[in-house]
């Protein structure tokens, strides 16, 4: 999770570089209290409130006066909010992206002097963000674990976890939650079946540290969720569930792996947990996760800046019908947009595109209606990204690697 707002120069924020009049429709008489409160408290105040996740509050005039040419620069350059996917696919819920006239408030305001208005009392989120209150079930690694990472090097680390279903469930809110965020990249979570226990458990026995080496690409057992920096907790469509079978001294256990990555002042010990959700009932639809890869592409190496973008796409066809509930979009840090698109009998349907990708924030974008996947439909994953580096970067799961894909919660 980032600690702030970027200090963005006036002259990258806005175009032309001339004052804050860049856009062409600029609002007459905009104050804090008609205009630019209900914003706020709409985007903005479910972070940046007293005791929030943001580094200060916006819960004031008083506030939003103070940082009001940062709220304006984080704004215009689509820092701020912090919601990747644009309006431009499928509905999505509870979309942070805001429209074009939303963000015009904004430059009005500060164009016309961020005039307060009335009075009114101070903001509160008009949303608050999904959080597991009383989770059915907290595996978490057993103690914390110093990473042997590098700025040169990662380490893939695995965990047997100590907290079981005690009976067949249904999963249907899922949180990771990391010790230490800065040094996770991702986090896997997977249910073991009987050999796959076995296997973890004997490596696990092997290794004098906390876990065991399990390195890049060595995956166990039935895939439960994928966690990468900027997620929260993640709340499945009603009616639907991930199966999840009664742990025994055999098989039943989760299995986390998390790739941890450098960051200046690390690493440090981390005890990473994950919270789960059970439903009452059995729901209509088991969903599972899945998705689509792109190994194919090398991104050319650039001598000297300006250096040039760099796009690659992949299809997959549909053998099998299903149906598509939420699309998480991954790359790493050259990643500068991606997006995915469903192609039926000749016509493309956008589901979802990120046009200034941040790898510090991700999120699992869950659509408003499900999408409905016959046979023979082509999905397309496209990425771009701009290397800075005098080297070919190539796919990897190494920080300084690269990646082309995207998972997805779809229909079991």
């Amino acid at each position: 999770m980032k600690t702030g707002f970027v200090v963005i120069t006036l002259a990258a924020a806005v175009s032309g570089g001339c004052g804050w009049t860049s856009r062409e429709n600029l609002q007459a008489s905009v104050t804090y209290s008609k205009d630019v409160a209900p914003l706020l408290s709409k985007y903005c105040v479910e972070c940046h409130q007293h005791g929030g996740i943001a580094p200060f509050p916006l819960q004031t005039y008083e506030h939003a006066k103070s940082y009001k040419g940062s709220i304006v620069r984080a704004i215009l350059s689509r820092h701020m909010p912090p919601f990747g996917a644009d309006d431009t696919g499928l509905p999505i819920q509870n979309s942070l992206w805001m429209s074009d006239t939303e963000i015009d408030v904004f430059e009005s305001w500060l164009a016309q002097g961020a005039e307060r208005g009335e009075n009114i009392a101070p903001l509160r989120p008009s949303r608050s963000p999904f959080v597991i209150e009383n989770p059915s079930i907290e595996p978490k690694m057993a103690e914390p674990y110093q990473p042997n990472v590098t700025s040169e090097r990662d380490e893939f680390r695995c965990f047997v976890l100590d907290a079981t279903a005690s009976e067949y469930s249904f999963l249907t809110a899922i949180d990771v939650i990391p010790g230490v965020k800065q040094q996770v990249h991702h986090a896997v979570i997977f249910q073991l079946d009987k050999e796959a226990q076995g296997n973890a458990e004997a490596a696990d026995a092997q290794d004098p540290l906390p876990g065991y080496d399990c390195g890049s690409g060595m995956f166990f057992g039935s895939i439960v969720h994928v966690w990468a920096p900027g997620m929260g907790a993640v709340k499945f469509h009603p009616g639907t569930g991930v199966l999840i079978y009664p742990g025994t001294e055999s098989s039943g256990k989760f299995l986390m792996q998390i790739h941890y990555s450098y960051y200046p002042g690390g690493p440090l010990p981390d005890q990473t947990k994950v919270q789960m959700a059970f439903g009452t009932q059995t729901p209509s639809r088991l969903i599972t996760v899945s998705g689509i890869n792109n190994v194919n592409f090398s991104i050319p190496a650039c001598s000297a800046p300006p250096c040039a973008p760099h796009t690659s796409e992949h299809r997959v066809t549909y053998g099998s019908a299903t149906r598509i509930y939420g699309i998480f979009p991954h790359m790493h840090r050259l990643g500068v947009q991606i997006q995915l698109n469903l192609t039926r009998n000749g016509q493309t349907t956008r589901l979802v595109n990120v046009p200034k990708y941040d790898f510090h924030w991700q999120r699992f974008y869950f659509l408003e209606t499900p999408l409905d996947i016959a046979v023979g439909d082509e999905l397309s994953i496209s990425c771009t990204w701009v290397n800075n580096r005098n080297e070919v970067v190539t796919v990897g799961e190494r920080t300084i690697d690269e990646m082309c894909l995207a998972f997805t919660y779809q229909e079991f």
